[in-house]
């Protein structure tokens, strides 16, 4: 696990399902929660954890669009510690195969 994650504060967890050939990202309100009283006082995300289930995944965080054949890629089961806010802002991933890939996400705040 990334050091930096040690130093944070877990937050809001979520599943993404990978059903069809296009990227997606992770979902906005996560990664920059409600104002505080509408839930627990956490400022925006600063780093993440994923992990997909399924199948493997090809993921960036450049601002391109991953593809089938391009990006950054990752085996069902294995980890990627995303660390700062625009990368998570940025993150984008699409699965490889036929089949359905779930995205696991465990968020965490400074």
């Amino acid at each position: 696990m990334d050091a930096t994650l040690l130093q944070l504060t877990p937050g809001a967890y979520e599943t993404v399902a990978l059903t069809d050939g296009a990227a997606h990202g992770l979902t906005a309100a996560k990664i920059d929660p409600p104002i505080p009283g509408s839930g627990p006082p956490l400022g925006p995300a600063a780093a993440a954890v994923i992990s997909p289930e399924g199948n493997q995944i090809r993921w960036r965080v450049d601002g391109g669009t991953p593809e089938a054949a391009v990006g950054i890629p990752l085996a069902a089961g294995d980890l990627v510690s995303v660390v700062g806010h625009q990368a998570l802002k940025n993150f984008k991933a699409i699965k490889t195969g036929g089949t359905t890939v779930v995205l696991h996400v465990q968020y965490y705040h400074w």
